[in-house]
């Protein structure tokens, strides 16, 4: 299957909102209902305020587009904390000592579950926001990658299997944050 990875604000330029949001209609994700919100509720007025990128995985054949997919990127300024060890301040900030340091921000990430047989899966869309924030590393610079989720075993495992390391350690439900050092990737 044969798709593109589409800039939401690109989108935008040629297709009015309208259209976009019943495109952004078909997509459904029953394992987490806050990825579908953010795409068909905030994922625009994101966009347009200048506060994350939206990029849609979309495949295209003769008679429709399908929505297969997206994820989402932001930047992030990290509090680095006397919680966080030195050895993992040092990983997203280049130094032991720092507070805080500003981050590349995989803010949300999703399949539409709404498409039978949507061969995209979590490995690739991970692949795919990975791969622009390399390519927005090389442009201005940047040392890290952060992820925010539930402590959900299947979420913790996926996320480490791409070589992200535990930052923070929240309790009662709150998000845990992940990172990356993007020299890992290259």
């Amino acid at each position: 299957m044969e798709h593109d990875v589409v800039p939401l604000n690109s989108y935008l330029t040629y297709a009015n909102e309208s259209e976009i949001k019943h495109f952004m209609s078909t997509f459904s994700c029953p394992v987490n209902n806050d990825i579908e919100i953010f795409l068909k509720e905030k994922s625009i007025k994101f966009e347009q305020k200048n506060f994350s990128r939206t990029y849609l995985i979309i495949h295209n054949n003769y008679t429709e587009q399908l929505l297969l997919g997206y994820f989402t990127l932001a930047l992030k300024v990290l509090n680095l904390d006397s919680s966080v060890s030195n050895k993992l301040k040092k990983i997203v900030s280049g130094y032991s000592n720092k507070k805080e340091t500003t981050v590349y921000l995989i803010g949300q990430i999703g399949k539409n579950f709404n498409i039978n047989h949507n061969q995209i899966n979590g490995d690739d869309l991970m692949c795919y926001a990975l791969e622009a924030i390399i390519n927005a590393s090389n442009i201005v610079g940047g040392r890290a990658i952060a992820i925010e989720c539930k402590d959900i075993d299947s979420l913790t495992q996926f996320y480490k299997k791409f070589g992200f390391e535990l930052l923070t350690n929240t309790q009662y439900n709150e998000l845990q944050t992940y990172v990356l050092n993007i020299d890992k990737l290259n």
